[in-house]
């Protein structure tokens, strides 16, 4: 059901303006400017002539006459909440435009008062309308429109003396009816003392907000320097601690404590804040920046014990055992190694305190240990016998000479050349003077070794080049192998040997997998023998000190003048003219029992016999015979070479 409103008019004071209430539907044009502030600016108020209903929450405003209204310029109070965020307000309300508001609850609006702010803090009433029982008095029209929205009030926040800050600081404006929290902040060291509201203390804050503004108000924060507190005492008896009891230090202030023993009596222990500090007999406290506790401990003086020994053997530590000391008193000790023997370390209450002959305790106030070890001097070598054996066989060294050998624990004698390293068999220390022990040399390369030997306890003694490997390997120029073609003793060349030699003629050529290659003069030819090889073909190869004509194998590797033309077949060669011959090439001849002949230098080595005994050719050169690798045939060679070995 739709309420008209009741009409009143009603005069009130200067300061509080001038309010026309009309209790008709339709109200009536006139207005009374109310002035706000004590001094408004001068502007022309607008003439409004509103209809104003309700039906339920629902109110309805009618511009019903006079000027129109730019948005910004009025406020829409409804039971004296300003509501005009809550309006959809036009750009423009003129006459004929109706505003719409919905009371939120379940009681209807009972007074509707509209204010004109213009652009500034100053507001006068247009119009209003009361839709509640009996007269509307002044006190209530002054409660439902005052103060006028759209006014500021002012807090000032201030801060007493020093020692922190207030946020916002100053003179600050707050909206009617709106909010302002203003934080305090201490400095280091201080604390809030007490917070002032509009002079009224509420005690010591971190905060405070003013609420549904509508007054000025102040805010005043003071602050303490902060007091911190240090507990001192005894824990036993037999001294005490100076100043006593509970110490006020200010925030960032230092205190310093003494402590003295009684008679008889020693510092035991210092504890601050509950951790031990040692028996100190002052502490200072500096910077306090909270509350400490310092806590001093006593005992009587006593005879203490300090126990020396010595760790294994090699020598001696004076006094030894447990041996009494006065409380304060010092100890010294003396370590002495054996002959033989020196200090490797002395452990001071478990502490290594490494090589040391003395150890002096001093000022002893508690037990101690002192433990001494030694160890056997470094192991010298000074000469091996024998001092030479031959490759791949084994000899028996009947005396490694030196000095300071341990005769317990595994000692390890060994023959160094570069990366290789042959380690004795059957090592017997049969004094700190002398070792024995057995080599095997097989497959040792032949020259200088060093000889090194390692004492149990990781001493090393080093014979540079004490011991030398010697070669089995005969020397030869030329050689003849099976010269008269006795039949069932085969041979081979062995992987990796090669010639080379530089071409110095043109024309010369080689077959290689099948392609006809023509030398150059000039070019530097290697054949590299790729696997171990036997031949197929008479002669196999053939080279003489003017021509090479027949190297005829497989799986050779081809290099001219640096280029590798990889592994292949030689089925033909000739060079007529050649220089710079160089030969790696190895004849092995196995073990097999079979008539031999073999010669070096022109003398029978084994002559026209038979024979299971291998040969081995090194190097072989030029020469004015052959050689036969056939696999079933009789290998047979004349020719030059460096050495040989039979074994």
């Amino acid at each position: 059901m739709m309420r008209p409103c009741r009409k009143q008019d009603s005069a009130v004071s200067e300061i509080i303006g001038t309010v026309l209430l009309i209790s008709i539907v339709v109200l009536a044009a006139s207005i009374i400017a109310v002035a706000v502030f004590s001094q408004p600016q001068a502007q022309k108020i607008p003439a409004v002539s509103a209809l104003i209903s309700n039906q339920s929450q629902i109110v309805y405003i009618k511009h019903n006459g006079g000027d129109p209204l730019q948005n910004g310029t009025y406020r829409i109070l409804v039971d004296g909440a300003d509501v005009t965020s809550s309006i959809n307000l036009p750009s423009t309300w003129s006459i004929g435009n109706t505003l719409t508001y919905t009371k939120p609850g379940t009681t209807p609006p009972s007074s509707v008062v509209i204010v004109y702010t213009g652009y500034s803090s100053t507001g006068v009433v247009l119009t209003s309308a009361y839709f509640g029982t009996g007269p509307l008095t002044t006190a209530t029209v002054t409660a439902t429109t005052s103060p006028v929205p759209g006014t500021s009030s002012t807090i000032t926040s201030s801060v007493s003396g020093t020692g922190g800050t207030i946020s916002p600081s100053g003179s600050v404006n707050v909206t009617y009816g709106s909010s302002q929290t203003f934080s305090i902040t201490v400095n280091s060291g201080y604390s809030v003392a007490n917070v002032l509201i509009d002079g009224t203390s509420i005690g010591p804050q971190s905060s405070y907000t003013f609420s549904n503004v509508v007054a000025n108000h102040t805010i005043v924060a003071s602050f303490a320097l902060t007091t911190y507190v240090i507990s001192a005492t005894n824990a036993t008896t037999g001294g005490m601690i100076s100043p006593n009891g509970s110490i006020s230090v200010n925030y960032g202030g230092s205190q310093t404590f003494t402590i003295t023993a009684n008679s008889g009596y020693h510092i035991s222990d210092v504890s601050i804040d509950g951790s031990s500090v040692g028996a100190v007999s002052s502490y200072p406290f500096t910077s306090v920046a909270s509350n400490h506790t310092i806590i001093a401990s006593f005992a009587a003086n006593t005879v203490q014990i300090i126990t020396s020994s010595v760790s294994g053997s090699g020598g001696t530590i004076s006094p030894l055992g447990a041996v009494s000391v006065q409380y304060g008193a010092s100890q010294t000790f003396s370590i002495t190694a054996n002959s033989g023997y020196h200090i490797s370390n002395v452990l001071i209450d478990g502490v290594s305190n490494g090589t040391i002959s003395t150890y002096t305790f001093s000022n002893v106030v508690t037990s101690h240990t002192i433990v001494a070890s030694f160890a056997l001097n470094a192991p010298t070598l000074s000469g091996i016998t024998p001092s030479s054996g031959v490759t791949g066989t084994s000899v028996s060294i009947t005396n490694l000479a030196g000095t300071n050998f341990s005769v317990s624990g595994t000692t390890v004698v060994q023959l160094t050349m570069g990366s290789n390293t042959i380690t004795a068999t059957s090592v017997n220390v049969v004094s700190s003077t002398q070792i024995t022990c057995t080599f095997s040399l097989a497959g040792a390369a032949t020259g200088a070794w060093n000889v090194v030997m390692t004492n149990p306890d990781g001493q090393t003694a080093t014979l540079s080049s004490g011991f030398t490997v010697t070669s089995n390997v005969v020397p030869a120029s030329s050689v003849l192998v099976n010269a008269n073609n006795y039949p069932g003793k085969p041979g081979y060349l062995l992987s990796g040997g090669y010639i080379q030699f530089t071409v110095t003629g043109s024309y010369y050529t080689i077959t290689y997998g099948g392609t006809q290659h023509t030398f150059n003069n000039g070019d530097v030819v290697r054949l590299t023998l790729e696997s171990t090889t036997q031949g197929t073909n008479v002669p196999t190869i053939y080279v003489t000190s003017s021509q090479i004509s027949a190297f005829y194998l497989n799986n050779v590797d081809l290099t001219i003048n640096g280029v590798d033309y990889g592994q292949s077949t030689i089925s033909q060669i000739y060079i007529g003219s050649y220089s710079s011959f160089t030969s790696t090439l190895t004849l092995n001849v196995p073990s097999q029992s079979a008539q031999t002949e073999f010669d070096a230098n022109g003398a029978c080595v084994i002559c026209n016999a038979v024979s299971s005994t291998p040969i081995t050719v090194y190097n072989l050169g030029m020469g004015s015979g052959g050689i036969n690798l056939g696999p079933m045939a009789t290998i047979y060679y004349t020719g030059g070479a460096t050495g040989y070995s039979l074994s």
